[in-house]
């Protein structure tokens, strides 16, 4: 159950949706060279990435005309942007090319990638959770160019950096992220960051004042 929370509150659903563990697990399998990482074990039972993977894909489907997920922990746009932007990019490039991955897990991931970056572009939240959503968006396109939406959703990220970077967007003209709370600032840096080093290194042109927003949310936090 994806949805479970041990005391009714939010954080214990939202971060086990957020698939932070992935990376470690998928690193570990790249470490070691252990399959039980990967596919898990019967005894004693463990639970490797490529099963736990394969059981949120499958039990967790796109909620389809419902913001936010319609409630439900797994699919805020939140949690959306995080995975598809910040942990799910790092555990795909230690595994993709493993022929120690399931190949139908691999295909479900992909497409479960493909609905993320259509939900994105969809759906939007604000402030620092935008920030994270515009970079899981574009990560998607730069992950799968591929895809024949891979632009658009590149250009709609961009688009959407473009306005929370500008006059009217989520920094102050002193470099303070609007929500003036030093996590939020620091996750807006992050994720923005994150964007403008990906686009450095795969040669796409970013909107004039995404340098200069990062570089001002940077100068403030110093």
């Amino acid at each position: 159950d994806w949805e479970f929370s041990p005391n009714s509150g939010t954080n214990f659903p939202q971060y086990m949706n957020r698939f932070s563990y992935g990376e470690d697990m998928a690193g570990a399998f790249v470490s070691t060279g252990n399959p039980v990482y990967l596919s898990g074990q019967t005894s004693p039972r463990l639970h490797g990435f490529a099963e736990i993977l394969k059981d949120w894909i499958t039990g967790n489907p796109v909620p389809a005309g419902n913001l936010n997920g319609g409630g439900l922990q797994s699919w805020t746009t939140m949690q959306a942007g995080l995975r598809a932007g910040h942990f799910w990019p790092r555990a795909w490039q230690r595994v993709v090319r493993s022929p120690a991955f399931p190949g139908d897990t691999l295909v479900l991931w992909m497409k479960s990638y493909f609905e993320h970056a259509e939900y994105l572009r969809q759906y939007t939240g604000t402030g620092n959770g935008l920030a994270m959503e515009i970079n899981g968006l574009f990560m998607a396109s730069v992950l799968f160019p591929e895809f024949a939406a891979s632009a658009s959703w590149r250009l709609t990220a961009l688009d959407r950096l473009a306005d929370e970077t500008g006059p009217d967007g989520q920094i102050y003209p002193d470099g303070a992220q609007t929500e003036l709370t030093p996590l939020y600032h620091f996750t807006t840096l992050r994720h923005f960051a994150n964007i403008i080093r990906a686009a450095q290194a795969n040669g796409i042109a970013l909107p004039d004042s995404a340098t200069a927003a990062a570089e001002s949310l940077f100068d403030y936090a110093m």
